[in-house]
């Protein structure tokens, strides 16, 4: 039984150790521009974060596929790209 305790305790710190090191790797292309964008952090970006890009100011109601208001993460992914060799984006 003692064995069976210190394996699931195992798991459960190796589990955590994994989940941490992927917050502390340096995000790079569309997720770190909308986290740059994203001035709360509340994982959305409201028209005013986002036309803090010039690049994407007249694009709001585009990358907003549902209309609701704000861009997700997801609707941003889908909607924006990066360029790899300038950083500038859509």
């Amino acid at each position: 039984m003692k064995h069976k305790f210190a394996f699931m305790c195992a798991a459960a710190l190796l589990s955590t150790a994994a989940l941490a090191e992927d917050d502390t790797k340096p995000k790079s292309g569309v997720e770190a521009k909308f986290e740059s964008l994203d001035k709360d952090t509340d994982g959305r970006l409201s028209k005013e974060e986002l036309s803090s890009d010039s690049s994407l100011s007249g694009s709001f109601s585009t990358i907003d596929g549902d209309a609701d208001g704000y861009v997700t993460k997801e609707e941003f992914r889908a909607k924006v790209k990066t360029k790899p060799t300038s950083g500038q984006s859509f």
